[in-house]
């Protein structure tokens, strides 16, 4: 396929292709087609760039802090943008984890994280890979915090089984750990 940059003069047009891209990059990653997927859900990012255009006085006082009385200048499709932009991100972590790149998902997780610090799936995803990479501490913080986005009597089932797959491996080696 063939690549191209986003404009500034028509992001709907980018937006629209975005999706496209996003879509087929969905529909390899259900084939089990990981490297085309990623391929897709790359190219997004090389469409539309890699972090919003948002300048963040747009959202802050003059101390720095939040402003909920000043309205983000940011248009919708401006919004939608960098909403499909953490998608991206987010697929191509689920994408890392199928392929047990482990630090690959630990980047584009957190990457996620750091516009939405209470993303499920983004916290479930890197709470996997740190398991997987034997980062304990740091896979509980966030299976725990994956949990916590959910109402407590109805906790997502594979979050529940990365927790107790965690327990288990802190148990193997609680005896080698110094308090």
């Amino acid at each position: 396929f063939v690549q191209k940059s986003m404009s500034t003069i028509n992001p709907r047009g980018d937006y629209d292709e975005a999706v496209k891209l996003k879509t087929k990059g969905n529909e390899a990653f259900k084939k089990k087609e990981y490297q085309n997927a990623l391929k897709y859900y790359s190219s997004i990012i090389l469409h539309l760039g890699m972090n919003s255009r948002m300048n963040i006085s747009q959202v802050t006082n003059k101390n720095g802090r939040s402003n909920p009385y000043v309205r983000s200048s940011r248009t919708n499709i401006q919004k939608k943008i960098d909403d499909l932009r953490l998608i991206c991100f987010n697929n191509m972590a689920a994408v890392y984890l199928k392929q047990e790149k482990y630090d690959n998902v630990v980047q584009k997780a957190s990457r996620v994280l750091d516009d939405e610090e209470n993303n499920k799936k983004a916290l479930f995803r890197r709470g996997m890979a740190y398991r997987k990479l034997g980062k304990l501490d740091e896979a509980r913080e966030d299976l725990v915090n994956a949990a916590r986005t959910q109402n407590l009597e109805q906790v997502d089932p594979a979050i529940q089984r990365e927790l107790h797959l965690l327990k288990k491996d802190m148990e193997k080696i609680k005896p080698t750990r110094i308090n």
